[in-house]
Order: structure tokens, then sequence, then C-alpha cells
């Protein structure tokens, strides 16, 4: 495997790393959106809308959507059935 093929590999798979440091992350941005003083007593989701924020697992399901999205078009360098497997199923 390629140097470029391993650092793909190692984004798509990082998911059990991510959903623990996600939980501390998102701990963080709930505590910062708590320092705007007008919105302390808001709740986070509203928070969040009124900041023009997002939630991180929102955030971090578009970058592995982007991922997906430049592998198989051919943006990254990398063949797509390295990483991906074809299903036969015709319905979902």
């Amino acid at each position: 495997m390629s140097d470029h093929t391993l650092k793909t590999v190692f984004r798509l798979g990082h998911h059990i790393y991510k959903k623990t440091s996600s939980y501390c992350l998102e701990s963080v941005q709930r505590a910062a959106t708590r320092l705007v003083r007008e919105f302390r007593d808001v709740p986070y989701e509203d928070r969040l809308r009124i900041l023009g924020l997002t939630t991180l697992a929102v955030r971090i399901e578009r970058g592995d959507l982007i991922e997906c999205y430049q592998i198989l078009s051919g943006k990254e360098n990398l063949y797509p059935y390295q990483i991906f497997q074809r299903s036969d199923t015709t319905h979902l």
C-alpha cells in the first residue's frame, strides 16, 4: 500500500478514537458557548443555532462525506475499490 493510501485508510478508520475524543471536544464547545453572557441560560442546541454553529458530530459526519466524495470522484489519488466494497443489493 502506498503512503497516501495508508493516510486515507487512517482518516476513514479513526471512528473509535473519534467517539471518545468527540465527547471531550463537544464538552469544550458547550463550555465555550456558555461564555457568551447572554446565552448562559439558553439550551445548548439553541446556543449553537443562534451562534451559527453545528454540533461536533455533524462536522465529523460532514468531513467523512467530503472525504468519501473526494475518493469516489477521483480527486484523491486512490482507487475507490481499495476502500469501499460494491454492494450487489438493488434496493435500499
